[in-house]
């Protein structure tokens, strides 16, 4: 069939089909011998999936990955988590840059007269922040290599000089005692590992959904634990909606995060948390370094129950 009828198929415009094919999205075919493409099943097919795709925001270069990988489910499962979490972060730019943006107008409708370019640059101060710290982060440690070299025992290799293993397993039955699961709740693993936290949490029948940047990590979580969600993020954009979570979890993670990153990760998790949600941390950080993330939650009237000794317990507003 010609490009219109193609068109008329897919819903597509003649000119964003002719796009596609101009940067690959569309494989050559075969022409006429006019000279015209003739389309086939399988490219009004592959059409009407970058349609679709397109129609949940997700870029083209997401969508390439996606469909290469249309046969195999795990490399396709793959890619559309790394575009999910593309459009979290894109989506918690905008949510932030209209909180500020809000913030201003409400400002200055109250007075006369304009902004000036100071009060501007100052209203946008944590926005600028937040998107360094974001657009900064990079995955130092290599958790994709780790856990092909060390499989399951992957996060344990990762524990500071000097942890025992004996203290790592008792700080995660700590922490899962704590937060005490309970069916039919929503709860997170952040920075999951291979699930040696989440297979805890997971035990009292809530649903867990297991979060962490290394899609090798989670693939080794998904075969252990098949009936846990996993989705692939870091914790400064986690892949979760607000108040989301009657729980959330973090174990031995904060440490690999410098302070504004901590301070960021510690934003996100309170907001999939629902009110009244229940939080846990464990990280080997001093105390000054927990105190640091203890100032934010009592400045917001959380109740803490313990902020000492690598463990940072608290119930929030």
């Amino acid at each position: 069939m010609h490009i219109r009828q193609a068109a008329a198929m897919t819903g597509l415009t003649p000119r964003a089909i002719r796009y596609y094919e101009q940067t690959g999205l569309l494989p050559a075919s075969a022409r006429t011998e006019g000279g015209y493409r003739f389309y086939s099943g399988d490219d009004i097919d592959r059409l009407r999936w970058i349609a679709a795709l397109r129609e949940w925001g997700i870029p083209l270069s997401s969508i390439a990955g996606m469909l290469d990988s249309l046969g195999d489910r795990e490399a396709f499962l793959l890619a559309a988590g790394a575009a999910r979490q593309s459009l979290y972060e894109q989506w918690l730019d905008a949510s932030a840059a209209l909180k500020s943006l809000d913030q201003g107008m409400a400002a200055w409708q109250s007075r006369s007269g304009l902004p000036s370019l100071d009060e501007l640059k100052e209203s946008s101060r944590e926005l600028q922040q937040q998107r360094k710290t974001r657009g900064s982060w990079s995955d130092g440690i290599g958790w994709d290599g780790m856990a092909a070299a060390a499989g399951e025992e992957a996060p344990v290799r990762s524990l500071p000089a000097g942890y025992s293993l004996e203290r790592y397993v008792a700080t995660l039955a700590e922490l899962a005692d704590w937060l005490d699961p309970l069916p039919g709740e929503t709860g997170a693993d952040l920075g999951c590992g291979t699930g040696n936290l989440t297979r805890l949490l997971a035990a009292g029948g809530a649903r867990l959904i297991a979060v962490d940047v290394s899609s090798s990590m989670l693939a080794l979580l998904a075969r252990s634990l098949p009936q846990t969600e996993t989705r692939q993020g870091n914790l400064l954009a986690l892949p979760l909606p607000d108040r989301s979570c009657h729980f959330a979890a973090s174990s031995f993670v904060l440490q690999h995060l410098d302070h504004n990153e901590r301070l960021l990760a510690l934003q996100e998790m309170r907001r999939v948390l629902l009110p009244g949600g229940r939080l846990a941390i464990a990280a080997p950080l001093s105390d000054r370094e927990l105190g640091e993330l203890r100032r934010p939650l009592a400045a917001e009237s959380c109740e803490l129950f313990r902020c000492e000794d690598g463990m940072l317990l608290a119930v929030v507003s």
